[in-house]
């Protein structure tokens, strides 16, 4: 959760602040981060969890490119998903499921 909501804070400068949804759904609980950022360009979103992968558009905003790829290794080692949702000067939608224990 700090990885996604430090990048939604990071890449939104300037603009309204993030939204986190947390919900309790019939079968599993998901956590929602909405941003209104940078977004991640189209033809780079299929890397997006790649390590040390790090979009054009990120200027000189500080990163390293390895935090998606932790964040995506740690949600299916815990039976979960990891799916977004991102439009250039949009921003990014996260959409993290976890099912009941």
């Amino acid at each position: 959760m700090d990885n996604l909501l430090s990048n939604a804070f990071k890449y939104s400068y300037n603009k309204p602040n993030p939204r986190v949804v947390i919900s309790f759904l019939k079968d599993e609980f998901q956590i929602l981060v909405l941003d209104s950022g940078i977004g991640i360009p189209h033809n780079e979103q299929a890397y997006i969890y790649e390590p040390f992968f790090r979009a054009k558009n990120v200027g000189s905003i500080q990163g390293n490119g390895l935090g998606l790829e932790i964040v995506k290794d740690l949600v299916l080692l815990n039976n979960g998903y990891i799916n977004f949702e991102s439009k250039e000067n949009q921003g990014t939608l996260f959409s993290v499921g976890f099912p009941y224990i």
